[in-house]
């Protein structure tokens, strides 16, 4: 499906993200609090650059604006020398379309050759625990905790639509939001990295998201919640759509 991509600013050269850059040692400027692993995140809609303010066609006759694109992010881990993955439990962060730059975890300090990552969602145990378990965290604010069945939602989309009927005339009148949440569409990623990790200092690394795979055989016009009801067939088979559509081409470390 064709995608167009139109910008209503003046400015139409600037992306988010730096998108040229593998990695780099940064200094301690940039940490929060313990935090010294950032991932600084380029996002596009099927390649092209995606800005706040874009227009998205699909097809020939559907528009819309996106509003919001969330994604809960956990588990950040590394691989020290030795051989062993240590893990940042407990620190979890909500990106949005607005930043490129987040500090996702603690690593210790140590040398580092083989897989680094973290995951998309949140792993089972933490999923089912209530957001009390949570303080201070992304995951006590309102709206992340669903209910004992679904958990905690890590992927959100949230936008309006215009109406093909009636395109352009009114501006945006259709809004949708798209939810995807539950264990069992959490997504780990990772790439063999080799860095040393001194005091002081944050790893950065530079990947890119691709939101339009999240709109893979959808279509925001017709479809306009998806909630990752388990009792409802549909909007399951929906939210699993996203989720795999997602991890088939959604991520990628540059």
């Amino acid at each position: 499906m064709k995608t167009k991509l139109l910008s209503i600013s003046l400015i139409t050269a600037l992306a988010f993200g730096t998108g040229c850059e593998k990695s780099l040692i940064d200094d301690g400027e940039l940490e929060f609090g313990s935090r010294n692993y950032m991932m600084r995140f380029d996002y596009n809609f099927n390649g092209l650059p995606l800005r706040n303010d874009s227009i998205i066609t699909l097809g020939i006759d559907i528009n819309f604006k996106l509003e919001e694109v969330n994604f809960l992010i956990s588990n950040a881990f590394g691989t020290r020398l030795v051989g062993d993955s240590v893990y940042s439990e407990n620190m979890f962060t909500w990106t949005t379309l607005k930043e490129t730059d987040y500090l996702i975890g603690n690593l210790p300090i140590s040398q580092y050759n083989g897989p680094l990552g973290f995951t998309f969602g949140l792993d089972t145990l933490n999923n089912f625990l209530p957001p009390s378990n949570f303080e201070r965290s992304v995951l006590a604010q309102p709206g992340m905790y669903l209910d004992p069945i679904r958990g905690y939602r890590f992927i959100r989309v949230k936008g309006i639509a215009y109406d093909p009927l009636k395109p352009f005339e009114e501006g945006p009148t259709l809004p949708f939001d798209y939810v995807v949440a539950g264990s069992q569409f959490a997504y780990t990623v990772s790439e063999p990295r080799s860095f040393v990790l001194e005091v002081g200092r944050t790893v950065v690394y530079t990947a890119t998201i691709d939101v339009g795979s999240l709109f893979d055989g959808l279509n925001p016009v017709d479809v306009r919640m998806i909630a990752s009801d388990p009792l409802n067939a549909t909007d399951f088979a929906r939210a699993e759509t996203m989720a795999n559509a997602f991890k088939a081409r959604g991520f990628s470390f540059n």
